[in-house]
């Protein structure tokens, strides 16, 4: 896998900034960690270095041990699936929403059977055991979650069926667009 130079790289939002916890840019900015990584790992590896060093060279990586700048967000230790892997709960309105990252990869196989993990996870057993805690606390909670790797829109609920759990989508109403 071909990955540019970290070093000459510009932020592709050189006006943001990242907010990652400090398990996480620690273990993809290590390079002894990278040079030992090997396959899928070692790519991801380069690949998330590639992507954070210019935010970190332009001073714009806030690696965080707990999350507490914005009111009404909270940080969740999501680790397994990458060494320090977040979930983001956002509890300013009626309704707490689960940004929840890559908690679930196939939702076909993993919301049915949560005990199967990946390949790609960096640790295959933290990484069941978080997202049963967190897809126990999301179905029991009543929480929104929003996350890639689910149906169209990504945004729903999950509901406990049998050992595993049932996504239900918020209810889409396509734009009317006959203008």
């Amino acid at each position: 896998m071909a990955v540019s130079s970290p070093t000459t790289a510009s932020p592709p939002y050189p006006r943001a900034t990242v907010h990652v916890s400090r398990a996480e840019a620690d273990h993809w900015l290590d390079e002894k960690l990278t040079a030992r990584a090997t396959g899928v790992q070692k790519q991801i590896h380069e690949a998330a270095a590639a992507a954070l060093e210019p935010y970190r060279a332009s001073g714009r990586l806030d690696a965080f041990d707990f999350l507490d700048a914005v009111p009404g967000v909270c940080a969740l230790d999501q680790q397994g699936h990458t060494a320090g892997h977040s979930g983001y709960l956002f509890t300013g309105g009626a309704e707490p929403v689960l940004f929840w990252g890559d908690t679930v990869h196939s939702h076909t196989v993993q919301l049915p059977c949560p005990h199967v993990s990946i390949a790609i996870d960096s640790d295959e057993g933290r990484a069941v055991k978080a997202r049963a805690r967190v897809l126990d606390d999301v179905a029991g909670r009543g929480w929104w979650v929003a996350a890639s790797h689910l149906p169209f829109p990504g945004l729903g609920h999950l509901r406990p069926n049998g050992e595993g759990y049932r996504w239900v989508p918020v209810r889409f109403k396509p734009l009317d667009r006959s203008y």
